[in-house]
């Protein structure tokens, strides 16, 4: 009767002699986690500008189209903007919103290049909330991000369930900049009806990994008691 031991507990995979050792053990859990932290990282990019002019004529919004099956909302996202350079003499700044708004496209509003965030004028104060400002130098370029709190990433939600799915990203520049690009990163979460959580197929591959092997080592481990 052969002894079981740490070297040869049995699982569902890669048998050798009817036993898997622990190396290989250690290996599969290793890529069962691995796959699951990878699904729990995974996350959708929007482009919604690209090789650029932003003139400080103008405020501009963007609309972005998210579609979320019942349950589902948004629970990170950040807004990236890449290679920004104010073009004119001086300084200058360059506001970022999200707003609630279903306009699709780019849209762009007259402010003479006044100073401030015009589009807050343009939007009541539950129709838009401020991300943040950016402030530039002639001449210098800047890759910089913002990542949404607790409370801006509420305000997306709450725009995206009365706008259907869509929202906008609202941008104001004093003064003239040329862009290289301008993303929306965003990751999605849900429950289902009864208000348990979905996993995705990483979580779901971890799962049976793990249940399979503790069943399969129970199983030998009674085998060679019997």
């Amino acid at each position: 009767m052969k002894q079981v031991t740490n070297e040869t507990i049995g699982c569902f995979i890669g048998w050798r002699d009817g036993c898997l050792n622990l190396a290989t053990m250690k290996k599969i859990w290793i890529i069962g986690v691995a796959l699951s932290l990878c699904g729990l990282t995974h996350a959708t990019t929007i482009n919604v500008l690209s090789s650029a002019t932003l003139n400080g004529t103008y405020a501009y919004t963007d609309g972005v189209g998210i579609t979320l099956t019942a349950g589902q909302s948004i629970t990170t996202a950040e807004i990236d903007w890449t290679n920004v350079k104010l073009t004119s003499s001086g300084t200058g700044k360059l506001y970022t919103d999200l707003i609630n708004s279903t306009t699709t496209g780019l849209k762009r509003y007259t402010d003479n290049d006044s100073a401030g965030d015009y589009l807050t004028t343009k939007f009541s104060a539950g129709n838009i909330t401020s991300v943040g400002t950016a402030s530039f130098l002639s001449g210098t370029a800047l890759t910089f991000s913002y990542l949404l709190n607790t409370t801006e990433l509420a305000a997306l939600n709450s725009y995206l369930t009365s706008g259907k799915g869509v929202f906008n990203i609202g941008f104001d520049p004093d003064c003239t900049y040329t862009v290289g690009g301008l993303s929306f990163i965003y990751t999605v979460g849900g429950s289902q009806p009864h208000g348990g959580s979905v996993p995705d197929g990483a979580t779901t591959a971890l799962l049976m990994i793990v249940g399979l092997a503790g069943v399969e080592m129970f199983r030998r481990k009674f085998a060679v008691g019997s």
